[in-house]
This record gives structure tokens, C-alpha cells and sequence, in this order.
């Protein structure tokens, strides 16, 4: 009996060496430490093992962690930390951007980051290099590249510009030097040779090159883009042509200087003149007509002897190119085209021929017959 218990307590011993340390290594609780994470931005917020650590403060166990940290305006900070105790970890964020103040002397300056113009705040800008510009009324444009690596401030000194004013006779006009707008009529600008643009509405551009060495001023004088030209003709259905282009339902606008007119209708001659436009301008145009008229003047002897009152017989015809041209028996103003023409006049059993006619056109011809005897004698 003592021999058999003597062997239990041997095995109980013998068990408590061997499973004793592996039983302690099983079930001892780990180490919890106190994990603080500083953070050079303000307002940041830190994830340890994406749970929110308020305060950047918080309690874990022994070994790896993660650490995330996001404050606005920082680019985020996501990385490892190994905790073997109570631990400090610090992380340093890199601003997205750091701002650039820009101090211009220079009353009503305009400032431009990067092409973009700054108003009411300081930009926030990248790390790297930035051009800035700026602008200021009677001041030469300033321009300049800055290397920013932190916060930054800047101080610029404008350099005083030439003043060329321009005086025109269009308060409304507007001036641009180099292709810039001015304010108002005056320009500042760097001694040298300068485009000069004047434009006001309703009057042709003025445009050209000039030299400036020192304040000046330069007379400009627009003319009008155009003058009203009223052209009245009083024969029905006229076209009025300006320069080869009709005009149509108004009174043309034409620029200074000379102008081709011509005005047709039908049954008349053109018109056409050239007329050099310094101001609004009126013109009254009177047509001619392309026909011409013939009268005939008949002596009483060549009409009919017996002179019956009514009897046709004794009415004289006028024929022309062969073609009765008075079935009236009318002796005026006897309508007839331009041209060559054979006139015969004929009264009862008499008929003359007359030859050819040269009509011009717009003329009025008067023929007036006359009765003689030619008698040429000669030898028998």
C-alpha cells in the first residue's frame, strides 16, 4: 500500500513538471499598454487598428498595430507601429498646401497664382513652384516664380509706368496697348514701341504703332463706320444699286469715302455716278428714257387738195421702217427706239420718203417737211 502510493505521488510530480509550464504558457493573459500618437496637425483624427483612438490616445496589447491619421488640409498618414510597453508614436503629416501671402503696395492691384486671381484670402498652394503675376493701374505688369516650401509671404515692389493717354473724339471709345484693354483712356506702359488699338461702335478701328519715351499724349480721331445715303427716285420700280450690291428696304449705310450708284428701271437709261461720302448724304436721281420721240411738222400744200373736214384721205400717216406709227393721225412726240430708222409720210396720193434717222435715245426729233422744185436744165 505505501509502495502504491508512493509511486501516485511520483506520477503526480512527475505530470506537474511536465505539463505545468506548458498549461502556464496557455492561459497567461497578455500585457495591455497605453498607445499615444502625437500629431503635428490640428483637429487630426487617429485610427488605431480602425478604431477611432479619441485624442490620439488608446490601450492595446503587446505587438503590431496599425495606425491611421487624417486632418483637413494634410495629405492622411497610414502605417505600422510595434508596441512593447507604454508608447509614444509620432506622426508628421505633409500639408496638402501652405499658404502664400502676397503683399502689393500698389492701390487696386490684381494678383494672379498660377493664372488664377486671388480675392479675399490668401491662396493655399502645393508645395513646388507657382508663378505669380500682378497688375496694378500706373504700375509695369510684375511677374515672378516662387519655390514654396512652407508658409510663405511676399512682398512685391511695382516699378512706375509710362502714361500714354489718348485723347479721341468718341467719349465712349476704348483703347488697348499690346492687345490689353486699358482703363479707360489711359495706359501705362514700359518705354518702346506699342500697338495702339481705338474702338468705339458705330466708327471704323483705328490701329497703329507707337513709340514711347516718356508720358504722352496722342490724338486719335475715329470716322464713322457709315453715313446714311438717301438716293430719291421718282420713276416707279427704280433699283438702287451701292457699289454693285441693290439696296433694299432702307436707306443705305455707307462708309467714307467714294461710291459707284446706279439706278435702273424698266424702259429707262441707267444712271450711274460716283459720289464721295464725307457726311450723311441726299441725292435726287432723274431717269432718262431710253426711247426717243419724233414730231412732224407738215406744210398744208402736201396734204390732200380737196381737203374734205374728216375724210381720212386727207390725214397724213407717218410710217416708220415700213410700220404705220400714227393710227391716230397724232403728229407729236411720236414714241420710236434708239437706233436707225426709215421714216416715210404719205397724205392721200402723195407719199415722201425721208430717208434714215439716226435716233439717239432720251432725244426728242422735230422733222419738218418743206415742198420745192429742183430744175436741173441741160443741152439738147
Amino acid at each position: 500500500m505505501k509502495t502504491a502510493m508512493r509511486a501516485f505521488l511520483y506520477l503526480a510530480v512527475a505530470l506537474g513538471i511536465s505539463v505545468g509550464p506548458a498549461f502556464a504558457q496557455g492561459f497567461a493573459p497578455k500585457r495591455i499598454w497605453t498607445l499615444v500618437v502625437t500629431v503635428n496637425a490640428p483637429n487630426a483624427v487617429v485610427y488605431v487598428d480602425n478604431v477611432p483612438a479619441p485624442g490620439g490616445r488608446t490601450m492595446v496589447a503587446g505587438g503590431a498595430h496599425n495606425v491611421k491619421v487624417h486632418a483637413d488640409g494634410y495629405f492622411d498618414f497610414n502605417g505600422p507601429v510595434v508596441v512593447n510597453g507604454n508608447t509614444t508614436f509620432p506622426v508628421t503629416l505633409t500639408p496638402q498646401g501652405f499658404p502664400l501671402t502676397i503683399r502689393v503696395a500698389a492701390p487696386g492691384a490684381h494678383v494672379f497664382v498660377d493664372g488664377v486671381e486671388i480675392t479675399g484670402t490668401v491662396p493655399m498652394v502645393a508645395p513646388g513652384p507657382h508663378q505669380v503675376q500682378v497688375n496694378a493701374y500706373g504700375f509695369l505688369p510684375y511677374a515672378v516664380t516662387l519655390n514654396v516650401n512652407g508658409p510663405m509671404a511676399f512682398d512685391v515692389a511695382m516699378q512706375p509706368a509710362l502714361a500714354l493717354q489718348v485723347n479721341v473724339n468718341v467719349p465712349t471709345a476704348i483703347i488697348s496697348v499690346d492687345g490689353v484693354p486699358a482703363q479707360g483712356l489711359t495706359a501705362y506702359v514700359t518705354p518702346g514701341p506699342h500697338q495702339l488699338l481705338v474702338h468705339a461702335d458705330g466708327y471704323l478701328d483705328w490701329s497703329g504703332m507707337l513709340t514711347v519715351n516718356r508720358n504722352m499724349t496722342f490724338a486719335v480721331r475715329l470716322n464713322p463706320a457709315g453715313f446714311p445715303m438717301t438716293i430719291r427716285v421718282a420713276t416707279p420700280g427704280a433699283s438702287v444699286f451701292v457699289d454693285n450690291a441693290e439696296v433694299t428696304g432702307t436707306v443705305p449705310s455707307v462708309g467714307p469715302g467714294p461710291h459707284q450708284v446706279r439706278v435702273s428701271a424698266p424702259g429707262f437709261l441707267d444712271y450711274t455716278a460716283t459720289v464721295n461720302v464725307t457726311a450723311p448724304f441726299t441725292m435726287d436721281v432723274v431717269l432718262q428714257s431710253a426711247s426717243a420721240t419724233i414730231s412732224f411738222v407738215i406744210p398744208a400744200g402736201f396734204q390732200d387738195p380737196e381737203m374734205r373736214p374728216g375724210d381720212p384721205r386727207g390725214q397724213v400717216r407717218i410710217f416708220i421702217d415700213n410700220r404705220l406709227a400714227n393710227p391716230s393721225f397724232q403728229m407729236q412726240n411720236i414714241v420710236v427706239a434708239p437706233g436707225r430708222h426709215v421714216i416715210r409720210v404719205s397724205s392721200g396720193a402723195f407719199s415722201s420718203q425721208l430717208g434714215e434717222l439716226v435716233v439717239q435715245p432720251g432725244q426728242s426729233y422735230v422733222v419738218e417737211l418743206s415742198l420745192g422744185l429742183n430744175v436741173h436744165a441741160g443741152q439738147q
